[in-house]
């Protein structure tokens, strides 16, 4: 059973939506104290239900791809906030975007409006959770329903559950929006905190699977479609970047290279990293993929080398 997301992300994208035409649109937190108050370019104001750091880069890019040409995110009233400490990571989130931007002419896309100038104008705000109602929807005939349509922007990364899930929610949303938002699948993703990373294994892969074992998200797997064969492969989308798999690797085999293609995130298939013929160890009958003119497997020609290295205490 799938629970809806309680972040407020679909009130937004809801009343953003609504707003009529919004080529300029404006975000300001629940408790900022005078949202009505800012630049005369802006089309439409909207309250948030809470703390804008509730919504990651993937709402912003879903409102930037949904109509809206600037975006504007109000964070001048920030310092003074009681809960202020969230200010350095919506100041990320913002940072993500334009950086996903900045190949593209448009890079200002999105912007964080730090401190008051001269010349701020009065304008209407609508709140998040009561969005303008057309004279049809005074009827209370669509209301409910335009809601729900709202809420399916992001309906594909909130209903996947088990092993169909690719990372944290805030990942799979911004997977949903890249996908449905950009047709130049060979750009290269260049943004800090999406923590997307391209992985590669070169010939000092000894076919072990330990990496595939301890990865907490299933981005590696390793299989042996025949006895005598391996394949190493990896899920970039599920892959958060926390590095155990090269950690673990002893021969040091896998290694990051980048950042990936837009491609490569929404591959529907695992790349293949590694794959080969399997060999059986002459000592333990253990198979590997031998890295050299050997017939010992890793451990064993380990202990043929140190008989008493398992006897050791690490350093």
């Amino acid at each position: 059973m799938c629970f809806p997301a309680m972040d407020g992300v679909a009130d937004l994208v809801n009343c953003a939506g609504k707003t009529g035409a919004r080529d300029v649109l404006e975000l300001a937190c629940a408790l900022h104290p005078a949202p009505q108050l800012g630049p005369v370019e802006t089309n439409a104001v909207i309250r948030a239900n809470g703390c804008l750091v509730a919504f990651g880069a993937s709402t912003l890019l879903r409102l930037l791809t949904s109509g809206t040409t600037r975006l504007i995110v109000r964070l001048d009233a920030c310092s003074e906030c009681r809960i202020g400490k969230a200010l350095p990571h919506i100041e990320q989130t913002v940072a993500t975007v334009r950086e996903l931007f900045a190949q593209s002419e448009n890079a200002n896309s999105v912007v964080a409006l730090t401190a008051p100038a001269n010349g701020w104008q009065v304008r209407s705000v609508y709140e998040a959770k009561n969005p303008p109602v057309s004279r049809r929807e005074m009827f209370g005939v669509f209301s409910l329903e335009s809601k729900r349509l709202a809420s399916r922007a992001f309906a594909n990364a909130e209903s996947q559950t088990g092993e169909t899930k690719r990372g944290p929610r805030e990942r799979r949303r911004l997977i949903s929006v890249l996908g449905s938002a950009s047709s130049n699948r060979s750009m290269q993703l260049q943004a800090q905190g999406l923590a997307l990373v391209r992985l590669i294994a070169d010939d000092k892969c000894t076919a072990c699977g330990t990496c595939a074992r301890i990865c907490p998200n299933g981005a590696l797997q390793f299989t042996t479609p025949t006895r005598d064969s391996y394949r190493l492969a990896f899920v970039t989308a599920a892959c958060m970047d926390c590095g155990v798999c090269a950690s673990v690797c002893k021969p040091h085999a896998l290694q990051r290279d980048g950042m990936p293609t837009l491609a490569e995130l929404l591959a529907q298939e695992p790349i293949t990293l590694r794959a080969g013929s399997l060999c059986a160890c002459d000592k333990c009958g253990a198979r590997f993929a031998s890295v050299a003119e050997t017939r010992l497997c890793p451990i064993c020609a380990l202990r043929k080398a140190d008989p008493f290295v398992s006897r050791r205490t690490p350093a």
